[in-house]
C-alpha cells in the first residue's frame, strides 16, 4: 500500500490518466494499456474487506490471548501475595 501513497492524485482516476496521455500525444491503444498498467500497480497494494476482516480477526484474537495470559499472571501473583502473607502470618503469630 505504501507505494501509492507519494503518487499524484491524478492517478486515482484512470479517465484523467487516459485523457493526458491521449494529450501528449499517446494513440488510444498505448493510453488504454498505460491506464490499465497502472490500475493494476496500484489495486495491488490496496487492502480489501476481507483482508481487513481477516487483520481485525487476527488482531482480536491476539487481544484474547494477551486477556488471558494477564489474567493468568495476575492470578499468580495474587495467590503468592495471599500464601506469603499467610506464611508471614504463621511465623508472627
Amino acid at each position: 500500500m505504501s507505494h501509492t501513497t507519494n503518487m499524484p492524485r491524478y492517478f486515482d482516476n484512470p479517465i484523467k490518466v487516459l485523457h493526458r496521455l491521449r494529450e501528449a500525444g499517446a494513440s488510444d491503444q498505448i493510453a488504454e494499456a498505460h491506464v490499465e498498467i497502472l490500475n493494476d500497480y496500484i489495486e495491488h497494494g490496496l487492502a480489501t474487506k476481507r483482508d481487513l476482516n481477516e487483520q481485525e480477526m487476527k488482531f482480536e484474537l491476539k487481544l484474547k490471548e494477551l486477556e488471558y495470559r494477564l489474567t493468568v499472571k495476575t492470578a499468580a501473583i495474587v495467590g503468592s501475595i495471599v500464601g506469603f502473607f499467610s506464611v508471614l502470618e504463621k511465623l508472627i503469630g
